[in-house]
């Protein structure tokens, strides 16, 4: 007989596996592929979540232990691997774009001559080396519109403008997908008029698999955090 005061509490097992060791975890370049994808992610702001620390390891799970996710202990540290690849990257791509624009002197106060400066295939090239993203039409959009953002907000806040260019778009779209493409290939137009020679396109008009992964993941992560604070 179950007695009246009992309190049923959810069994959880703890997995014992294999010793995990975080080098193991770095040398895979875990975090540095997947920050090439959330970087460019055009659901940005969600990506200042969480989220890429949880979830994005499950999608990119490379080659961690299985039910690695039940030990707290190894999960934290894969979250902390993750969490310093996207600060890297943050800063690595800013560089580039830095490197863009003054490509013979990062350091230069002004900035090099339009015909001298990478247009944004090479750019995108730069962004994706390393990573398992490709070079496609909306990923050089939304590279385009950090770039034109850099322009505004060159200093400290940088992300945090990218993140409000992001969801002005989003807002002024009211979520039209085709509304949001068009905002976003004006901005490829005008960065490919303004920044190094436009002898190319890409070929191709959508994201690859594993950026989709990505920004799927994000939307996912996002409405979980949004239905949690209502």
């Amino acid at each position: 007989m179950t007695h009246p005061c009992a309190v049923d509490l959810p069994f959880r097992p703890v997995v014992h596996g294999p010793f995990f060791d975080l080098r193991d975890l770095q040398r895979d370049g875990h975090g540095t592929r997947l920050t090439g994808a959330v970087k460019p992610s055009q659901r940005q702001r969600a990506a200042a979540l969480r989220v890429q620390c949880d979830g994005s390891c499950i999608v990119h799970r490379g080659d961690l232990p299985l039910h690695i996710e039940l030990n707290p202990a190894d999960w934290a540290k894969v979250g902390a691997v993750t969490e310093e690849a996207l600060t890297q990257g943050r800063s690595k791509f800013k560089k580039l774009i830095i490197h863009s624009i003054k490509p013979h002197d990062s350091k230069s106060v002004e900035n090099a001559a339009s015909k001298d400066q990478l247009n944004i295939f090479q750019l995108a090239e730069a962004f994706v080396e390393g990573t398992r993203c490709s070079v496609n039409v909306p990923l050089c959009a939304r590279i385009a519109l950090m770039r034109k953002t850099f322009f505004k907000s060159p200093g400290a806040k940088f992300w945090d403008a990218v993140d409000g260019t992001l969801s002005k778009i989003r807002t002024r779209a009211n979520g039209d997908n085709k509304k949001i493409a068009k905002a976003f290939r004006h901005i490829l137009d005008d960065d490919q008029a303004k920044h190094g020679s436009a002898d190319y396109r890409p070929e191709e008009e959508t994201v690859d698999l594993f950026q989709q992964q990505v920004d799927d993941l994000i939307d996912a992560n996002a409405a979980d955090a949004s239905s949690g604070a209502a």
